[in-house]
This record gives C-alpha cells, sequence and structure tokens, in this order.
C-alpha cells in the first residue's frame, strides 16, 4: 500500500521507480534495452561511428528510430 502511495508521488514528480534487480547493465544491449523499457527515441545521433557497431546495437533495439551516422575521422571513411 505505501509502495502504491510512493511510485504515485514519483510519477507525479516526472519519475519512474524501477526494482534494482529488475536492471541489469551487463552488456551494451542490456542498457539499451533498459532505456527502451521507459522511452522509445525518435532520432538517434551516433557522431565517432567509426565501423557502426554501437549503430547497428542500437537500432536492434530501437528499430524504428531514424538514425544520423557521424563520422569526422577520415581514416574512416573506407568503412
Amino acid at each position: 500500500m505505501i509502495k502504491k502511495y510512493i511510485q504515485k508521488l514519483f510519477s507525479f514528480l516526472g519519475y519512474n521507480i524501477i526494482k534494482k534487480e529488475n536492471i541489469k547493465r551487463t552488456s551494451l544491449e542490456c542498457s539499451l534495452i533498459n532505456i527502451a523499457k521507459l522511452w522509445q527515441p525518435d532520432i538517434v545521433i551516433d557522431v565517432g561511428t567509426a565501423f557502426g557497431s554501437w549503430s547497428e546495437k542500437c537500432y536492434s533495439v530501437f528499430p524504428q528510430a531514424k538514425y544520423i551516422l557521424i563520422e569526422p575521422l577520415e581514416e574512416y571513411n573506407p568503412a
């Protein structure tokens, strides 16, 4: 009962309370999945995309988002 009121209070303040045991941060994918539980981005901007490995993992979690990939270093142009 108290838990319900605390959750309502934090919700009113714009926060979500998530039980710590339900949050896994063992990999980038796990972190992205945790973000997906709270928020779905419309646009993802990857600055320093290099080979695109981060964007590829991000796309597997947020396939509906539009992606802007930027790589300023010329040495990655062939990739």
